[in-house]
């Protein structure tokens, strides 16, 4: 085991009175070939003189050293130098800095530990020092926090890994990201959310093997670099990681069900160990993007994809200033009267070079870069001021999303609160959407935002239900009026017999005054299926494509008067 403290570093030393000749020192040194040093005993302290020393002083200039020396004491060798006398059990950081604070003619000479066993020990301060230079080396390649190899140990281990591959033990790089880490720092703190990261990586270090190398790149993101013949084992790996997160973690004596997305990458015969970390990163985003909790596997396909975002997300600040941004409208029904019962807004990127961005992309990077703030402020206004130009559908409701993002701001309620103000609308008019899974966090700030909203007497709904969230139990804690059900929950109980589910849903939604729109309808069977079942409002394409604002008037001439209730 590594030496920490500093008598694991002490060597044999003997005490001498200072009255001590210089021959009889050096019968003793020759006598004892293990003895590395004595402590010459003087009024008031201790001289250290080394073996090396000693001799070195002895021998003398020509060899002369020993007629000069040969009848004085050994304090003349010693020259009176007053040695550092520190603890047995000191650490040997501490040990360090106590020899660093001598001035600086003595602070490189030797120094004593004591006690041990046998009388004064004692240890050079070079060897010391090469201790410390040693165990600083090995600290700036671990984790502080986990004891893990960082990211410079790793590129160290990688480059070894990629330079004496085989084809049969292919080296193989996992890139994990804790999904929704930053829940337990928000709500229980950075020392819980500490104590977490280390039961993550004591859970990680018991599903690999001693060869496997398990690393620490920083905040949630963690590493384990092994070797794999082929993709399969590669997955069968990154399940393992899954699987021994599958188990809550205790942090802050609670209970966390931790997930993970995990980025596989295998080596190709260009890699070099950044390119091998950036392509596991692609792979582990990838993961995310397909719903947290599970593996990704990197494909070229996706370092192109990566490029295309970065191009995305450096124009998407002009976007709004060159007048790219624009709001599309789509219809809400009565399923029953086909009548018009309000509109969604969403937001519309054109790019002048590739055309129309889809919003899956854009708005997700416009979270990540906080562009989201100025896109949904000018949706809500652009929104607003096209309803003014509606006279006929005065009693028209209208959805705007908000992304969690947007209510984590500070003082994001009273930003709505103006807008309203600005455009002359009322709030009962407006209907802001926020997806299932915001409302499943216990987001404090947001949460404030949301109960903010309903005192101004705007509408919440909660968009994107079914998606697996399961916030049920939540609908009577939060104030919300609308339940629109995703189109993917559509689409399953479409190919179910079984529908006792959407019929327990709408009656719980109707006990609880709770409206509920039916979201994706696009095939005329979908539509039937919801008639049938009671679900009053729905909106897709077999109603109506999302259209620009100037066609809304005439699509809703075509209909039933608008309508509520």
């Amino acid at each position: 085991m590594r030496p920490t403290r500093l008598g694991q570093l002490a060597v044999k030393a003997r005490t001498v009175p200072a009255t001590t000749t210089v021959r009889e020192m050096e019968r003793t040194f020759l006598a004892e070939p293990d003895l590395a040093c004595v402590i010459v005993e003087r009024e008031g302290g201790h001289d250290m003189l080394t073996r090396e020393c000693f001799f070195s002083e002895s021998a003398g200039r020509l060899g002369f050293g020993r007629a000069r020396h040969g009848r004085n004491p050994v304090s003349a060798i010693s020259d009176g130098h007053p040695a550092l006398v520190l603890p047995y059990e000191l650490a040997l950081p501490e040990a360090g800095r106590a020899a660093m604070r001598r001035d600086g003619s003595s602070r490189y000479d030797d120094v004593v530990v004591t006690p041990v066993a046998d009388g004064l020990g004692k240890v050079s301060f070079g060897r010391l020092l090469g201790e410390l230079s040693e165990l600083h080396a090995d600290r700036a390649k671990h984790d502080p926090l986990t004891g893990l190899p960082n990211r410079a140990l790793l590129f160290e281990r990688l480059e070894t890994a990629l330079r004496g591959a085989r084809p049969e033990r292919r080296p193989c790089l996992l890139f994990i990201d804790i999904d929704d880490f930053k829940q337990v720092n928000d709500s229980l703190g950075h020392p819980a959310g500490d104590e977490l990261l280390i039961a993550i990586a004591s859970r990680l270090g018991s599903a690999f093997r001693d060869c496997d190398m398990i690393g620490r790149l920083g905040g949630d993101e963690f590493v384990v670099l092994l070797s794999a013949p082929d993709e399969f084992a590669a997955r069968a790996a990154a399940d393992r990681v899954l699987l021994a997160l599958s188990d809550p973690l205790t942090a802050g004596h609670r209970d966390f069900a931790v997930g993970a997305s995990v980025g596989v990458a295998l080596r190709t015969d260009e890699t070099r160990p950044e390119q091998m970390l950036r392509a596991a990163d692609l792979a582990m985003y990838e993961a995310k993007r397909s719903g947290k909790n599970r593996v990704g596997v990197y494909r070229p396909a996706l370092h192109v994809a990566a490029v295309e975002r970065l191009e995305l997300r450096n124009a998407l600040p002009k976007a709004i200033a060159e007048g790219q941004m624009s709001v599309a409208f789509q219809p809400i029904v009565n399923l029953e009267t086909q009548a018009m019962h309000g509109v969604e807004a969403l937001a519309r990127w054109t790019h002048p070079e590739r055309g129309p961005v889809s919003p899956l992309d854009f708005i997700r990077l416009a979270e990540e870069t906080g562009e989201i703030a100025e896109i949904g402020a000018f949706v809500l206004r652009t929104t607003l001021g096209a309803l003014r130009g509606w006279p006929e559908l005065s009693g028209l409701r209208v959805g705007v999303n908000v992304s969690l993002v947007e209510l984590e701001i500070p003082g994001y309620a009273r930003r709505v609160e103006e807008i309203l103000a600005d455009a002359g609308f009322g709030p009962e008019r407006l209907i802001l959407e926020i997806t299932e899974s915001a409302f499943a966090r216990d987001d404090i700030v947001a949460l404030h935002a949301l109960h903010e909203l309903t005192e101004l007497g705007v509408g919440l709904a909660m968009d994107d239900f079914g998606t697996g969230f399961s916030s049920l139990a939540r609908l009577g804690e939060l104030p919300i009026g609308v339940l629109k059900l995703d189109k993917r929950f559509i689409d399953k109980l479409a190919r179910s017999s079984d529908r006792r589910l959407l019929r327990g849903l709408l009656g719980l939604a109707r006990e609880m005054e709770i409206d509920v729109v039916a979201e994706g309808i696009e095939e005329p069977e979908q539509l039937e299926m919801l008639r049938s079942m009671g679900c009053r409002l729905g909106q897709g394409y077999l109603i109506s494509r999302p259209m620009a604002a100037e066609s809304v008037q005439g699509w809703a001439a075509t209909r039933p008067a608008p309508q509520r209730g």
